[in-house]
């Protein structure tokens, strides 16, 4: 025969009954701090925003008589790198919702945010050098009437939105998990 369930026992006169007190049972596990969760859902957030920005427009190119071309990250290999940095990031911003992670795990975090933003970097330092040697090798070629540097006048490139959101996202992460780091010591 089952025994009834036994009144929890009072607290101390003059103390005031708990929650632990009203509700038998183990405890649960104390919520994340306010300031943690923020950075946790932050470093989520900008895990997404590296997996967007890795689909988007990287780059366009506006060349006479050709027309316009336009490459998202994903076009090459750097843009699939991109977007599995961006979701091992979304899973150390999920992760740290329920625990806090060894420091290690932040901090290799925190390098992998950096790494987004200096392949971003990287590869806007390269479109704008790129697109400066073309048009160089372009007016190289001297013609009597100056088509060919009316024709390196005329191209145009543009830097994508999908780099600049690369640029922004792996800075946001790496700084919140970095903030967290110094927090913690």
């Amino acid at each position: 025969m089952a025994m009834p369930p036994q009144p929890a026992p009072s607290p101390e006169p003059g103390e005031p009954y708990t929650l632990s007190d009203l509700m038998p049972g183990p405890t649960p596990p104390a919520a994340s701090p306010p300031a943690q969760r923020t950075g946790a859902w932050t470093t989520v957030g900008a895990g997404v925003a590296v997996i967007v920005g890795s689909f988007l427009p990287w780059a366009s190119i506006t060349v006479p008589i050709v027309g316009t071309v336009t490459a998202s990250g994903t076009d090459g290999t750097d843009g699939w790198v991109t977007a599995a940095i961006g979701a091992l990031l979304a899973l150390h911003g999920a992760a740290t919702l329920r625990k806090r992670l060894p420091i290690t795990v932040d901090t290799l975090a925190v390098l992998a945010g950096l790494s987004v933003a200096g392949i971003a970097v990287w590869k806007i330092v390269d479109l704008r050098s790129s697109v400066e040697d073309m048009r160089r090798q372009m007016s190289a070629n001297r013609d009597e009437f100056g088509f060919a540097d009316a024709l390196a006048n005329a191209v145009h490139a543009r830097v994508g939105v999908g780099l600049w959101l690369l640029v922004a996202a792996g800075l946001t992460a790496a700084a919140y998990v970095g903030y967290t780091i110094v927090k913690r010591r």
